[in-house]
């Protein structure tokens, strides 16, 4: 399966273990041109340290 994908949803899809798994899958091939890899790059970079500064994430 090929899947097209821009830098919003790649960001959010890679946040979320669904998402994590999901993009795994040997089977899947995604395109993301490059102008939005880069985008994808630098917006994941931002939301990871903001998560980061947040403090522990509590287990329930």
């Amino acid at each position: 399966m090929i899947v097209v994908v821009d830098a919003n949803v790649l960001v959010a899809e890679l946040l979320r273990r669904r998402g994590r798994e999901l993009l795994a899958r040997p089977d899947l091939q995604c395109l993301v041109a490059e102008d939005q890899w880069d985008e994808a790059q630098h917006e994941l970079d931002k939301r990871v340290a903001a998560i980061v500064g947040q403090g522990p994430i509590p287990i329930s």
